[in-house]
C-alpha cells in the first residue's frame, strides 16, 4: 500500500509539473501533499456514497468529489493513449486542445473539491442551496427542462430562487456562503453576534406569504418558487389561491409581482458584484441538480483528441 501511495505521488508531482508547464497550475495539484490528500479525499467520498446515490443524489460533496475523481481518470486515460501519438504532440502543451481541456477539468474539479472540503461552513451553504433548487423543481417542473436544454433562461432564474431562498431567512449557511456576493446586505450585520445571519425578511416578504396562506401547506412556498421560475409577466401567481375569491387572488398575484422586483434586484447584484465567484457557483449547483444516481457525469470529453 504504501509503495502504491508513493508511485500515486509521483504520478501526481508529474502531472503537477505538466499543469505547470501548459500555463494553468492551481494549487491543489501544485503542491504534491495536498494534490495526494485531495485525491485520497475524494475517492473516500465517493466509495462512501456509492450505495447511498439513490438516496441523495443532490449532495454536493459526493458530486464535487465524484467530478474531481472523474477528470483525474480522464487526464490519465488520456496519457496513456498519447503515449503511442507523441510524434504528433505539439511543443507548445497548451496548443494541444485535448490535453489543455483535460488538464483544465482537472484543475478546476480539484480547486473547487478542496475549496468547499477545506470550508464545510461554505459547503454547508450549497447543500441548502441544492435542496431549495430540488424543492423548486418540484414546484415548477418546466425548470427540469431549462436544466436539460442548458436554456439561457436558467441563468436568469437560477439567481433568481437563490435570492429568494436568502431573503426568506431560513438558513444561516446560505448567508455565510452569500455574504461575499452581497456584501452591501450584510454591512449591518457584522457588528452584531452572529454577523451570518441572513438579512431578515421584509414586511414585504412576510405579507406575501400571509396572503398565500402562509405555510408550504397551503401552496405559498410552491406559489413562489413557481413565480421565480416563470419570469417576468407570469401569469403563475395569479392562481396562487385558487380557494379564494377573485379579489384575494389578485391581491396575492400584486404582492408576489412587488416581491419579485425585490428579488430581482438582489439577483442582478448577485451575478455583478463578483461574476466570477457567482458563476462558479452556479455551475456548482447546476451539477448538484443534473448529477443522479449511478451517473457521474464525465468531467472531461471521452472523444480522444490530442
Amino acid at each position: 500500500m504504501d509503495e502504491c501511495r508513493q508511485q500515486e505521488a509521483a504520478l501526481l508531482e508529474l502531472l503537477g509539473d505538466l499543469s505547470a508547464a501548459a500555463g494553468i497550475p492551481r494549487p491543489s495539484t501544485q503542491v504534491p501533499e495536498l494534490a495526494l490528500q485531495v485525491l485520497g479525499e475524494a475517492v473516500q467520498e465517493v466509495a462512501i456514497a456509492g450505495p447511498l446515490r439513490g438516496e441523495g443524489p443532490h449532495v454536493p460533496s459526493v458530486v464535487l468529489a465524484a467530478r474531481a475523481v472523474e477528470s483525474y481518470r480522464g487526464l490519465r486515460e488520456y496519457l496513456a493513449c498519447a503515449r503511442e501519438r507523441l510524434d504528433e504532440l505539439r511543443p507548445q502543451l497548451r496548443e494541444n486542445e485535448g490535453l489543455a481541456e483535460r488538464l483544465a477539468c482537472w484543475e478546476d474539479s480539484w480547486e473547487r473539491f478542496a475549496f468547499y472540503t477545506e470550508n464545510p461552513h461554505l459547503m454547508e451553504g450549497v447543500h441548502a442551496l441544492a435542496s431549495f433548487l430540488a424543492r423548486a423543481l418540484r414546484a415548477a417542473p418546466s425548470l427540469q427542462q431549462m436544466l436539460e436544454d442548458r436554456d439561457a433562461e436558467l441563468f436568469l432564474v437560477l439567481p433568481r430562487l437563490v435570492c429568494l431562498c436568502l431573503l426568506s431567512g431560513l438558513e444561516r449557511p446560505v448567508a455565510q456562503l452569500l455574504r461575499p456576493l452581497l456584501p452591501c446586505h450584510f454591512a449591518d450585520s457584522s457588528a452584531q453576534p452572529g454577523g451570518d445571519q441572513a438579512p431578515a425578511p421584509s414586511a414585504q416578504f412576510e405579507g406575501v406569504l400571509e396572503l398565500l396562506g402562509g405555510s408550504a401547506e397551503h401552496g405559498a412556498w410552491e406559489a413562489l418558487l413557481r413565480r421565480a421560475v416563470a419570469g417576468a409577466g407570469a401569469a403563475a401567481a395569479a392562481g396562487a389561491c385558487p380557494e379564494a375569491g377573485p379579489g384575494r387572488r389578485e391581491a396575492a398575484a400584486g404582492a408576489v409581482e412587488g416581491l419579485m422586483r425585490e428579488v430581482e434586484g438582489w439577483s442582478m447584484e448577485l451575478q455583478r458584484h463578483h461574476p466570477v465567484a457567482w458563476n462558479d457557483l452556479a455551475s456548482v449547483l447546476v451539477q448538484c441538480l443534473v448529477w443522479g444516481p449511478g451517473d457521474v457525469e464525465a468531467a472531461c470529453p471521452t472523444r480522444f483528441v490530442l
